[in-house]
């Protein structure tokens, strides 16, 4: 999009020489002028030759001025398609370029192209999350490739192993990707949530079973028999501890009863 025109959105790797296609709204602001908020993006390999240029002046190791013009001379608009898929014929007709660099600038540009088509998968799933970059790169570096698939899978496994990701958020994506809303991963992380809140907000360190299966129930909209249910797979997992009518999470009840523990100590 070479107008001079401000672009706004998320984009992990930008390439210099790639083509991208935006789509969102515009927008003014005082410092910048007319801006365009994007929220979906798509991307092709340059088709100006001096939109080829840059990007293997950016991109391609190995490949100078000089070399980059017989690449050009030799396959025009196809430069960077060749470059990528065939590398044998590239070593054969580029002076300068050995099999192994023809291998290794293959690869090169392969391995930029999955990562682009990996952030253009995530931003499809998280476009209106309200996810930073630095969650979105957490998540590439957790699952790598399989992001996407995972996401779809179970949203809800970013709780545990995401820094900045809580019930809410993962709940966002679980509906963007059409999540089951009364499956058991949904159900268990609404109802820790639920605790959680509790806790942040109370400094409840448990809930009577009758008063979580309202607040959960809040939270989750589904029928309070799908949370009793959920609520004895939890404790059986672990991931709940049920003393007569209160309920724990795990490290809330080891908290306290380490503590009543270090109480009854220091009394006797």
């Amino acid at each position: 999009m070479d107008t001079g025109v401000s672009v706004k959105g998320y984009m992990a790797h930008p390439q210099i020489g790639m083509e991208y296609r935006f789509e969102g709204k515009w927008l003014h602001s005082p410092r910048w002028g007319e801006t365009f908020a994007f929220a979906n993006y798509s991307q092709s390999y340059p088709t100006s030759l001096d939109a080829i240029r840059s990007y293997l002046k950016e991109n391609a190791k190995w490949v100078g001025p000089e070399i980059s013009k017989r690449i050009i001379e030799a396959f025009d608009k196809d430069s960077l398609a060749v470059l990528k898929d065939n590398p044998e014929r590239v070593a054969r007709e580029i002076s300068g370029i050995t099999p192994s660099r023809a291998e290794e600038i293959s690869a090169m540009l392969k391995k930029i192209e999955s990562q682009e088509k990996l952030e253009l998968a995530l931003t499809e799933i998280l476009t209106g999350v309200p996810v930073s970059g630095r969650v979105r790169h957490r998540i590439i570096e957790l699952w790598g490739a399989d992001a996407p698939e995972k996401l779809r899978q179970n949203p809800y496994e970013l709780i545990d192993k995401v820094q900045g990701v809580g019930f809410l958020t993962a709940d966002q994506i679980a509906r963007k990707v059409g999540f089951e809303p009364e499956g058991y991963p949904r159900i268990r992380a609404g109802v820790l949530y639920t605790l959680k809140e509790a806790a942040g907000s109370g400094g409840h360190t448990f809930l009577p079973a009758e008063m979580l299966l309202v607040k959960a129930q809040e939270n989750l909209n589904v029928k309070v028999e799908k949370i009793s249910s959920a609520l004895a797979q939890m404790k059986q997992d672990g991931d709940i501890v049920i003393e007569g009518e209160a309920v724990y999470m795990r490290a809330l009840h080891r908290d306290e009863t380490a503590i009543a523990k270090l109480l009854k100590k220091l009394r006797s």
